[in-house]
């Protein structure tokens, strides 16, 4: 006995070539990427997280000198810098990095993304803030909802 396969083959490969074709970095992983780094910035400007407040004497120094009160805003520099840097995709795998703009310094000289890891992680004079961990934790399942719906209107205009 022998069995075969039919069906309308010369449709299905139109198919899987629009699937292949389909713009995932684009269409899928880079607004949400953006939805992230949105995030954060909101998180930021709108003191949204539980940040352990400034000390005192620094909070009143930064006042004097006109900048503003808000914790990891002193001329919102930082935030204008988040975006997404990179995205990474490997088999049934992806990675949307949000970080600060390469090459971007604060007024100081210091480049903000030596600046990011000081604010995330802390030093030895300034408590750890995370406000990107945070920002991600806070969204993990609105970000896994979007994802599947992204994915899931990138497949249908794919196989049209």
């Amino acid at each position: 006995m022998t069995s075969g396969l039919y069906g309308n083959w010369g449709a299905i490969n139109v198919h899987l070539r629009n699937l292949q074709r389909a713009n995932y970095k684009d269409k899928v992983l880079k607004p949400i990427g953006e939805l992230i780094a949105q995030r954060v910035r909101q998180n930021i400007m709108q003191q949204r997280l539980a940040f352990e407040p400034l000390v005192e004497e620094y909070l009143s120094r930064k006042i004097a000198q006109g900048y503003d009160s808000r914790i990891l805003a002193k001329t919102e520099t930082f935030v204008d810098a988040i975006e997404v840097k990179d995205i990474q995709s490997s088999g049934n795998s992806f990675n949307v990095i949000v970080g600060v703009k390469d090459g971007s310094e604060q007024e100081s000289g210091i480049s903000l993304e030596e600046l990011s890891y000081y604010i995330e992680y802390g030093t030895d004079r300034q408590p750890a803030r995370y406000p990107f961990t945070l920002s991600w934790e806070e969204m993990r399942g609105r970000v896994t909802n979007e994802t599947i719906d992204l994915i899931k209107v990138t497949l249908q205009e794919a196989i049209r």
